[in-house]
This record gives structure tokens, sequence and C-alpha cells, in this order.
């Protein structure tokens, strides 16, 4: 008798409407009847026999007692339930029914109809299977899950995911607050190679000045191992810099007052910081900055009496200065090579050029209205070839990224979830007539190339306002997903030695510097 009346109790408790609007919710469980007494199934945590049991492997429910039912998985036998065992415990499963030898029961049961939102948590999670009573552990899980639907006034989302101990896939209940701040995935499918691809193998916190934004914060690596950092704070017009050592600690730090917009030059021996004030154009300074040991020495200069500024892009060897100024109006552009101090200019006309690094040489994408030329350099900055850019690459499109195989070179284009793969063969010179079109996921603004093979095949960064996922995208266009990272990729780079470096924000605002392998898989 007590048992039934926990059993109404526990039906009056689940009637309450969720606070989550728009979810499956898993708010009434009727009894299940029909059955007759002496009977018993092992109950599984999900609906299948590869899925976690509970009590040690032992979890049994009798229908001698009373068994509450949520639904029927559709198109199966497994009927999900909650039943009571010894001590005001409870426990909610999965149990395989023969649907033959009992129709009567499968009549009056409804089909589950679950949620299918992908999520990746920020820390590790424990889940339950009795949520409303112990709250008992069965574990805790970690990274991707799927949120299948929000329960008992909104407190706990019912999600899949695997036990970090164990690797069994499991279901149960979380606390909903442990999605707040969770990067939700995109609607894409999987990849055959989740989760492989790209190993972590060092995190290190940042520690940066209190009210760090995220808005163009940049790094360089220098000559030296270590990495030149820039950052702003919010509410605060000075430029911060820092130079860290791969390890994250602090070798150097310095901040510039009164000054909104930057750009650093490497050289082989430090950088150059330029800075301007954005109200007053013909106010601004060069600080170069030179290491001797482990001392910096900085030597200021007024822009004012240097009318030639530049402005630089780099990569892992070169940097690509753009002129404002220079005669006739021209706006030159100057390659130099930091390891051999080679150096190579052009007067080509243009604001926004396009600089890559491929296998020791040079690509570099410049033009003006009349429009885009592609050239071809020698790592010691001799022009090898040219060719005329397809009219396609040019705004509002323009190219965010590029990367290369052995026999093609791919441009990446977008605006909005609009994108475009161009591909570029490395033999012949010459683009193929037409791009690959590429549709982002909801919610997905960015797309950032990391690297490609023969077949054309690639590894993609996904941005979006939830977070960043690593994403294989095939030749002809799908996106598959890869995983998810738990937070917002601020920066990336791709070394020499094929590792990624990245800074990742988590959901406190945290800055994180992360080196990833990328295995052949």
């Amino acid at each position: 008798m007590r048992k039934r009346l926990m059993v109404i109790l526990l039906c009056l408790l689940m009637a309450f409407p969720a606070l989550a609007e728009g979810y499956t919710n898993l708010r009434y469980a009727p009894e299940l009847t029909g059955l007759p007494a002496n009977l018993s199934w092992r109950v599984y945590t999900g609906p299948g026999e590869e899925y976690h049991v509970a009590a040690n492997g032992k979890a049994k429910v009798s229908t001698n007692e009373a068994i509450l039912c949520y639904g029927r998985v559709e198109g199966t036998n497994w009927l999900m339930i909650r039943y009571f065992i010894d001590s005001g415990k409870s426990r909610t499963g999965y149990i395989r029914v023969n649907s033959v030898a009992y129709a009567e029961t499968f009549a009056g049961v409804e089909t589950l109809h679950f949620q299918d939102e992908l999520y990746t948590l920020t820390a590790p999670v424990e889940i339950t299977d009795d949520p409303q009573l112990t709250k008992r552990t069965i574990g805790t899980v970690s990274g991707v899950v799927t949120l299948l639907a929000v329960t008992y006034g909104g407190d706990w989302a019912y999600v899949e995911g695997r036990l970090d101990k164990s690797g069994e896939e499991v279901r149960g209940f979380i606390p909903l607050t442990a999605l707040n701040g969770a990067a939700i995935l995109p609607d894409v499918a999987m990849s055959p190679f989740a989760g492989d691809r790209f190993q972590l193998e060092r995190s290190v916190a940042l520690n940066l000045a209190d009210g760090a934004t995220a808005e163009g914060m940049t790094l360089w690596p220098l000559a030296d191992g270590s990495w030149l950092i820039a950052y702003r704070c919010e509410g605060d017009g000075k430029l911060y810099l820092r130079v860290i050592s791969e390890a994250g600690k602090k070798l150097w730090a310095k901040s510039v007052d009164r000054r909104y917009l930057h750009q650093i030059t490497l050289t082989e021996t430090g950088f150059i910081c330029e800075t301007f004030d954005n109200s007053e154009c013909d106010s601004g300074m060069r600080y170069t900055y030179t290491c001797k040991g482990r001392k910096w020495i900085s030597q200021k200069v007024d822009w004012i009496n240097e009318p030639d500024r530049a402005y630089a892009d780099n990569t892992a060897t070169f940097t690509l200065l753009r002129h404002t100024f220079g005669e006739g109006g021209d706006m030159p552009v100057e390659v130099i090579n930091r390891e051999s101090g080679e150096a190579a200019q052009s007067t080509i006309r243009t604001f926004a050029p396009l600089l890559y690094e491929m296998d020791g040489e040079l690509l570099l994408m410049d033009g003006w209205h009349d429009g885009l030329v592609l050239r071809r350099f020698t790592a010691d900055l001799r022009e090898l070839s040219s060719i005329t850019v397809p009219q396609g690459i040019s705004a509002p499109y323009n190219v965010h990224t590029a990367d290369h195989a052995r026999n093609a070179v791919y441009f990446f284009t977008g605006h909005g979830t609009d994108w475009r793969m161009w591909r570029l063969d490395r033999e012949s010179l010459t683009f193929c007539d037409a791009p690959v079109e590429i549709t982002l996921p909801y919610g997905c603004t960015e797309l950032i190339a990391l690297s490609a093979n023969a077949a054309g095949t690639h590894d993609v960064l996904l941005q979006s306002a939830f977070g960043s996922c690593f994403c294989q995208l095939t030749a002809d266009g799908q996106l598959l997903l890869h995983q998810a990272l738990p937070g917002k990729v601020v920066w990336i780079t791709r070394m020499p030695d094929a590792r990624l470096v990245l800074v990742l924000e988590d959901s406190e605002g945290e800055f994180h510097l992360q080196y990833y392998h990328v295995s052949e898989g």
C-alpha cells in the first residue's frame, strides 16, 4: 500500500508543466497494466543491451510491483519505465517486452518523441536515474551529450551520453543548469573520425588582466618559441601586450595608453607595434621592441614624421606589409621573409590582400577594382607565376581562408551562411569552372580551413554564437562533425609541425591556450 501511495504522489509531482518551453516533457507516466504476475526484466538505462545497467549490472523490475511507463521507443519493443525499489528509492530505465505476447499492454502505451539536440559540457556532470527522490548518481558524463527531454518542473535535463569511467552508453538526468554555457552543436551528421582526429595535448590558463575581451585578441609566434599576445579590456582604451612561454608563463608585459587600433609586425629580434588614436588619424606612435636575453628594449617613434604607415599580416615565416601611403597615391605591398631578411615589393593598389604560406612557398592574392591577381613566390621571394582570379572571389564574399593538398589549393569565400570553396589546380594553375557551394548550419557564422588532403576532404573550424567545433568538409560541400570544443575559439593557427594552437574562451569568460595534435586518421 505504501508503494502504491508513492506511485500516486510521484504521478502528481510529474503532472506539473515544465518551465522549459519547446522541449519534450516527461510530465506523466501511467501505470503499466495487463502484465501477469511473477515476471521480471533486466533494466537498462537506455533502449539497448549496450547501455549501462545500474546496481552493478543487477537492476531488475518485477510485475509484482507497480511499474510506471513513459512510452514505447518507436519501432521497437523497448519501454521506458520508472519503478520503486527498497528504502524509498526509484529507478528510470528501459525493458524489452514481447509485444506479441502482451499485445493488450502495448495497445495502451504511447510512442516516445524525444528531442535530438547535441551539447558539449564544459565540465564532468553527475548523472542520475532517480532525480526526484534520492538523486543517487550512477556516474559522471562529460563532453558531448544529447538533450532528449526536460522534466520535473524544468529542473532536470534527460540526456544521453557516455559514462566517463566505463565508456558505456547511458541515459539519465542531469541538472538543467549544467547546460548553461554548454555549446549547442550544429545540426550536422557525425564524421567517421569523430573524436579521434584532434587530440588535446596541453591546455594552459592565460590569466590575462581583469576584463580582457576576445574582440581583436591575437597571438604571434616569436623567433625563440615564445608567443606574443595582444588584447584589450572592457571599457579600457589600452592595448595590452604580453610575451608568454609555450607553457603560458608570463615572460614580459606592457600596455600602451589611449590607443584603440593596433598592428604588429614581427622581426628577427622582436616586433613592432603601431598604434593610432581612432579619433585623430594623424596621431600615432610606432613602438619597436627587441629582445636581448630575457630583457625587452623599446623605442618610440612619432608617426607624424613618418607618413609611410604600414599594417602587417603574418604567417609562420613571412610578414606582409600594407603601406597606406606611397608615391602617386599607390598602396605598395611589401613581403618580408623574416628568417632570411629577403624582401619583395609590389605597387598593386589593395587594402586587403591574402597572404598564404604553402610548402615553403608563398601565395599572395591582391588587386584593385579591375580584378584580383594570385601571385606565387619562392621562399626567397622570387615571383614564379601569376594568374587572374575568378570574378566570384570578390565582395561581398572575399577570401577568408585557404588550405592546400598535394595537387590543389582551396580558397574559401563566405557571406552570412552562404559559403563557397574554390579549387586551384597546382599543376595547370587554373581554377575549376564553378565553386562548391557550402551551407553553414543554423547559428554558424564563420568557417576556417585547417587542413586538406588529396581527395579534397578538409578539416575546418565552425564558429557560432554558441561555441566552436571541428568539422570535416567533404569534396561535395557536406559538413560532418568531428567534435565540439568547450567554448568559443578566439584565435587559431596551424604550426609547421602540423599542430593546431588556439585560444579558447570558456563559459566563465576565461581564456586558455591549447595545443592539439592532428592524427592521420
